[in-house]
This record gives structure tokens, sequence and C-alpha cells, in this order.
């Protein structure tokens, strides 16, 4: 049906029912793209998948096979997973997306002085988040007492998140969270990533320089290998500068042949 239309990734949003996750959490009353290339970006991490699984099978067997990775159904697949929610069983009740996601009130509290993040997730973690907020008694309400009821009554808790975070900084929070193992971490804007201590101690950024660049930040590859370490093998290329290599590979004659 589609085969000869563009996968671009503001499409692909737009078709996988990503883009309409917005307007039913309420932001603008309209569906929005998300601000990243969120398609682009899952579409390569399936194909890498794809890719490694038909090598791993021809390793196995000596067999080679075709492999095609269409990006309609991959990012509806990736979107879908949990959002597929009351249509899972058939017959369905009509309710898609799931409830937590796509609530209004799922976003960074405000703190005294900031925002966090912040989600309590087991039964002792919230007991102890609202004993520590000076509401220990909301967890014996009947609408918080276990996970179920949770869920159903999943605004008035965020809610209640968003007033209890407010009556700290967050600097009083994060050590506060963690000493009760409460799940949080600090709400970073764009500018603050760059700075990040964690990524800072873990060597996330860093600093190269190219021949013909110049100096440039790149990114350290974030997966852990205690054997085969991967690394960056050489810095982005100019336009160009490496087609003898790839004509050459293809059994083709130079530019200036």
């Amino acid at each position: 049906e589609y085969e000869k239309r563009q996968a671009y990734d503001d499409l692909i949003q737009c078709a996988s029912g990503f883009a309409s996750l917005f307007e039913m959490r309420g932001d603008s009353g309209r569906p929005l793209y998300m601000p990243s290339l969120v398609a682009d970006k899952t579409i390569g991490l399936f194909a890498v998948n794809a890719t490694l699984a038909a090598m791993y099978h021809k390793e196995k067997t000596g067999e080679g096979q075709f492999v095609q990775v269409p990006m309609f159904e991959a990012f509806t697949w990736f979107n879908m997973v949990e959002n597929l929610w009351g249509e899972t069983f058939i017959p369905g009740n009509g309710k898609l997306a799931y409830t937590r996601s796509i609530n209004e009130n799922r976003k960074p509290y405000p703190t005294k002085d900031g925002y966090i993040g912040l989600v309590p997730y087991n039964d002792a973690q919230w007991r102890k988040f609202f004993e520590l907020g000076g509401k220990p008694g909301v967890f014996d309400e009947p609408r918080f007492s276990d996970y179920s009821q949770r869920t159903k009554n999943i605004t008035a808790l965020y809610a209640l998140i968003e007033e209890i975070a407010a009556t700290k900084t967050t600097d009083e929070w994060l050590p506060l969270l963690d000493e009760h193992n409460i799940p949080a971490m600090r709400y970073n804007q764009m500018k603050d990533v760059l700075t990040d201590p964690h990524l800072e101690q873990v060597g996330f950024w860093q600093e190269r320089e190219g021949e013909k660049i110049g100096k440039y930040r790149t990114i350290k590859h974030p997966v852990h290998y205690s054997v085969s370490p991967a690394n960056i093998y050489a810095d982005p290329p100019t336009l160009g500068a490496d087609n003898d290599e790839i004509r050459g590979a293809m059994g083709m004659p130079a530019n200036d042949e």
C-alpha cells in the first residue's frame, strides 16, 4: 500500500500513532512531533539488531539471507508495545495508550528551586515518600493502597507528588531520596547535560581534533564490553574523502582514472 511513499521521521511519527500521544495527553489539543528524530534513531537500532541476528545465523549455519527493516512497521511496533493497551485482548475496550505514560501530570515536578524527576515505584517506596513529604496517611487511602488502585487514580497521585516535591529544594530531595532508595534524578536542561557530574566522571563527553575539521566534542560509546571495548577509530570524514576507498572496495576505478 505504502511502498512508493517516503519514510521520513516526521511522516513515521505521524502515521504510527506516536504523534497522537501528545494530543491524547492534552499538551496542546493537537498532535505534535517529538522534538527529536526518534523514529530515525529507533529504526537505526532495529537495523543493527536485524543485521547482527542475520550475521549470527550465517555464522551458525553458513546461510545468508536478505533482511528488510520497514520503517513504518518497526516504529509502530516500538510505539504499540505498551500503547496497544486496552486493544490487546479481543474484543478490545477501545482504550489505546498506556494510561500512565499519557497522563498530563507525568512530568518533572517543581521543587523549591527547580525541577526533579521522581518515580516512587514499589509499595515501600511510596509509603516512605509520603512520610518524607509529611503526609504519612495518604498511602493508607483505598485509592492508593495497591498498584491496581494507584493506576486507576494516577492523576490524583501525580498531583500529590507535585504538591510534596514543592516542599524542598532539589538538593534537599536528592540525598534524602537516595538514602531511602526512592528513584529520582535531577532535572537537566540541555546545557546542563554538558556538565553533568556523572557524565564527566565516566568521560562521556570527549574532545577530539580532526585533521581538517579542527576541535570538536564527541560522545563516548555508552556500552561497556569487558573484552572488546568500543572505540572511535576515525574522525568524521569531509565530503567525498572516502570516495576512492569505497570505489576500490567495489572494484571500481578511482575518480581520476
